[in-house]
């Protein structure tokens, strides 16, 4: 789950970054954003889990 929400992290900070989503073709920018959702859906999954083992 920490790996998860790290890569979310990074994701956002990355289409956060004007220069990256100026510079960057449409379609990198594009598929980095639907990688981001998945990654959030990942890790809500991940926490859920997590929080019903405990």
């Amino acid at each position: 789950a920490e790996k998860e929400r790290q890569y979310v992290a990074r994701t956002q900070a990355k289409l956060g970054n004007a220069a990256f989503v100026d510079s960057a073709p449409a379609e990198v920018v594009e598929k980095e954003r639907q990688k981001l959702k998945e990654a959030e859906v990942r890790a809500e999954k991940l926490e859920k889990y997590l929080g019903d083992l405990a």
